[in-house]
């Protein structure tokens, strides 16, 4: 009986250890879908979906209808492919349709883990809808790909640093290349309005303006932190100074803040227009699509509401 009892007690601690080195740590990743068009989510380690972005105008009619936050990766991207079905994005007369993605956590593991996830969602909703696909790791062009280098990080690293930096324009490019990608998602989401707000034809521009505010602010805040850190240093009060990089940052804001307004003000006649060319695709597809659905009447090619995103 002790012995019964001692080959249980150790097979319990077996289970209790397994289960507390699989268990999963809390994260959030970044990833991004290129059919064209091109969109950005943040997913966590239950794979539940925390925000979408347009990552260009394709993406922003992409997602006019959609609602992805809270759900899993798998109904999301479920949405996505029938609402690229409906919008013409995906040809469903095509032999193949090739999607890019890519992915970026705090650690190579997790993002490795998130990217393959995401892959393997992606090919079980297009068999599902009977489309032929080829999903891989999204290549980057050279001009790209060397731009980022020159800034010490990978392409996906550089591409996820922007979309940051416009969602939150306080964000300077040194500090982004300093911030963890959790850390640049805590900001993303503080800033989440930013990002809504302005129409992705527009944000080229809003970054160029942006960049020339960046560019004036810059070099005086390091300055300042360069200053504070050499009075650290000597035990001398920095109290003027903090004051002084209080006062700029607040002067950097208000000046981010008249740019924001001016282009969300903007993005207003942008998006009549884009929910415009919107139905015109979703009308010019509506036949296509309904008989390829009718063909393949055993899929999950079910129409997605066009009107609610839900």
């Amino acid at each position: 009986m002790k012995k019964l009892l001692l080959f249980l007690g150790v097979a319990l601690l077996g289970i209790s250890l397994t289960a507390c080195t699989t268990t999963e740590e809390a994260y959030e990743a970044y990833v991004t879908v290129d059919i064209n068009p091109s969109i950005g989510f943040v997913v966590n380690e239950q794979n539940v979906v925390a925000n979408a972005y347009a990552l260009n105008e394709d993406g922003e009619m992409l997602l006019l209808q959609l609602n992805l936050a809270n759900k899993s990766v798998d109904a999301a991207m479920g949405e996505v492919i029938d609402q690229a079905m409906n919008l013409g994005f995906i040809d469903v007369d095509a032999d193949e349709t090739l999607i890019e993605i890519d992915a970026l956590g705090d650690t190579e593991a997790i993002t490795n883990q998130v990217r393959t996830m995401v892959q393997e969602r992606i090919e079980a909703q297009m068999n599902d809808r009977a489309l032929e696909c080829q999903v891989q790791t999204r290549n980057y062009d050279s001009a790209y790909s060397q731009e980022a280098a020159n800034k010490g990080v990978s392409p996906m690293q550089y591409r996820f640093m922007e979309q940051a930096m416009q969602i939150d324009p306080e964000i300077l490019e040194d500090e982004a290349l300093e911030m963890t990608p959790e850390g640049l998602i805590t900001r993303m989401k503080n800033k989440t309005a930013v990002a809504a707000g302005i129409a992705q034809s527009l944000s080229e521009d809003f970054k160029t303006e942006r960049d020339a505010i960046h560019a004036i602010y810059k070099p005086q805040i390091a300055a300042l932190l360069e200053q504070i850190a050499t009075a650290e240093a000597a035990g001398e009060s920095t109290v003027d100074l903090e004051s002084d990089l209080s006062d700029l940052r607040i002067a950097m804001r208000a000046e981010l803040q008249i740019l924001i307004n001016e282009y969300t003000s903007q993005s207003i006649a942008v998006r009549t227009a884009l929910q415009t060319s919107y139905q015109a695709r979703i009308t010019a597809n509506a036949n296509k699509v309904a008989a390829y659905r009718e063909a393949h009447p055993n899929t999950n090619a079910n129409s997605t509401n066009t009107t609610s995103g839900n």
